[in-house]
């Protein structure tokens, strides 16, 4: 048996969970999903799990000035846990006159920069069907630590209405479990193996966050893995060093096989989206 001063410990990043969706003491404030500019290395920080990496800016990450972690699994990667409004409540808050199909692709993309970055990933019980803690009334609760069953409660006719994002929370963790890439060993591996593209080179916008993933000697088919996140509304142009891909994640589907291929060193990737790329 370990000794406990042994054994890791991890704490929360609170700098991934509001670079991606907003502070959580300001409801109406959201951030990389909602297209808000300045969070871009807020988002690499938390790909990175929390530990140093020589293509961060760490004067603009929100809150964390340095490194805190010295390996991943000392992070915990998340968006929202049970204290403070539901992932869905607050996209509802932020976004109060967006779509219904954006703000669904809100979520996706939030899930997505969680369940593909470094450290130990964390999903609020009930977020893979849009959970909501709504009063009877329709009011929304941030804090429910005293509120009755009817607040607490999961809705599971949500698992039916929203189908969809619970597949692709699915699909997403299918992913993770199968690809080491995403789940990485060390901040050695992680510097090793894990680039960042660069705006002015790769892609001219702001509020995209892209990078490569070596993935030799990581069992796996392929060399490498590119993730993109477009916290953009419109579509973006991307261009890589290489020109032969097969789409395995974009913003509806996750197909481990193969969504398209793309024989081009451009590629588009649609508005508030995230696209997995592996390299053919």
């Amino acid at each position: 048996m370990k000794k406990f001063q042994d054994m890791p410990v991890a704490a929360f990043s609170d700098d991934i969970r509001d670079a991606i969706k907003g502070s959580v003491f300001y409801k109406e404030e959201g951030a990389f999903v909602n297209g808000q500019k300045g969070f871009e290395e807020g988002i690499k920080f938390g790909v990175v799990a929390s530990v140093e990496h020589d293509q961060i800016d760490y004067e603009k990450v929100q809150y964390s000035k340095k490194s805190w972690a010295n390996e991943p699994y000392q992070t915990i990667t998340y968006v929202s846990a049970h204290d403070n409004y539901t992932l869905w409540d607050k996209i509802s808050i932020v976004e109060k006159d967006t779509s219904l199909e954006d703000k669904i692709a809100i979520d996706k993309l939030a899930v997505a920069i969680v369940l593909t970055s470094q450290g130990i990933p964390f999903i609020h019980a009930g977020d893979e069907m849009l959970r909501t803690k709504t009063k009877e009334n329709g009011d929304l609760v941030e804090n429910s630590y005293n509120s009755p069953d009817y607040v607490n409660r999961i809705d599971w006719s949500r698992k039916k209405k929203y189908k969809e994002v619970f597949d692709y929370y699915k699909g997403l963790i299918e992913l993770r479990k199968k690809y080491k890439a995403f789940k990485l060993d060390s901040a050695k591996e992680i510097n090793d193996r894990i680039r960042f593209l660069e705006k002015g080179i790769n892609f001219k916008e702001d509020n995209i966050v892209a990078y490569s993933i070596n993935c030799k000697d990581l069992n796996c088919d392929f060399e490498e893995l590119i993730v993109i996140l477009n916290g953009n509304k419109e579509e973006v142009e991307i261009k890589l060093d290489y020109n032969r891909f097969k789409v395995i994640l974009n913003k509806d589907k996750i197909n481990d096989k193969g969504i398209e291929e793309i024989n081009d060193y451009e590629i588009k990737i649609e508005g508030i989206s995230c696209a997995i790329l592996k390299k053919i």
